[in-house]
């Protein structure tokens, strides 16, 4: 990440205590993971530097942001004027406050907004607020047949990489941001590209060889073992021809979240290339599926 998105991130979140800092960036991930559902091309998301947000917009309307004050969310009014008790429970709530400043709700989709704080065990709070926050994203989705022009080019796929690192998972790009990288990974971050250390509770930060970032280790992982995926033996040359020359994926056998000091990667030990499918299945878990697993789950 450049050096803005990379402060950004941290201005926000490293103050957060680290059990509580991942909810936020789990509740983000299913959010976007959502919004793709419903408009693939709709969203996008990006840091909003002059008042240190990061911001998830769907069509002309913010429906999540990351801030000082706690997650903002828009709820669906509709729902919360047709059951009462869903507003008394919300105005009962320690986690979660109205906005009664910026943008207490929107007109153009119905909504009620307001910030939330997940503690420890947010579970019951979230799944009320969920089924709120979703019903406005659907509601968004169906009322703008696209992204705002301005939205879209703020977008930053930088901050859905970081995602996809941080929680080691499949977090999707707007489809109007897929590029021949777009399911990106530390591993397949370049050498130009900075990891994000965070203080993470009482755990230590991570360093990583800037070697290991570097295109060199793809390049002799690639060279040795080949350019069909090791798991499933898609070789996307065969298949799209010209367009899909030398494009694979490389995945880290060790998570790097497993990586407690400054290490230098073995490219034929520690990698190993997939393609983009295979590469999601395995990081579907925390810590991800072995190779030989999802290799058993194909069989």
């Amino acid at each position: 990440m450049m050096n803005v998105k990379k402060e950004a991130v941290k201005n926000i979140l490293d103050s957060i205590e680290f059990k509580i800092y991942l909810h936020y960036l789990t509740i983000l991930v299913d959010s976007i993971r959502y919004c793709h559902d419903y408009g693939s091309n709709k969203w996008a998301i990006y840091y909003k530097h002059d008042q240190n947000k990061i911001r998830l917009i769907v069509g002309n309307l913010i429906v999540l942001s990351i801030e000082q004050q706690g997650i903002w969310l828009a709820l669906d009014r509709e729902i919360l004027d047709k059951h009462k008790n869903y507003k008394d429970y919300l105005e009962k709530c320690e986690n979660w406050i109205w906005d009664t400043h910026d943008y207490p709700s929107y007109s153009q989709v119905p909504s009620v907004n307001g910030f939330y704080n997940p503690s420890e065990d947010y579970i019951k709070d979230w799944n009320l607020i969920k089924e709120l926050h979703y019903e406005f994203i659907r509601k968004a989705n169906y009322k703008y047949s696209k992204i705002n022009e301005r939205s879209k080019l703020n977008h930053q796929k930088e901050i859905i990489e970081y995602l996809c690192h941080k929680l080691e998972t499949f977090v999707p790009q707007p489809d109007y941001a897929i590029i021949s990288t777009s399911f990106i990974l530390a591993e397949e971050l370049s050498n130009e590209d900075e990891i994000i250390t965070l203080y993470e509770g009482a755990k230590q930060i991570i360093t990583v060889n800037r070697y290991e970032r570097n295109n060199q280790a793809r390049k002799i992982c690639i060279e040795y073992y080949g350019k069909n995926c090791y798991v499933c033996g898609f070789n996307f040359e065969k298949v799209y021809g010209k367009i899909g020359q030398d494009f694979i994926h490389v995945h880290h056998l060790i998570p790097l979240s497993e990586i407690n000091q400054e290490y230098e990667i073995d490219p034929i030990k520690d990698l190993r290339p997939v393609c983009p499918n295979c590469h999601a299945m395995i990081h579907r878990k925390n810590p991800p599926y072995t190779i030989e697993e999802i290799k058993n789950i194909l069989q």
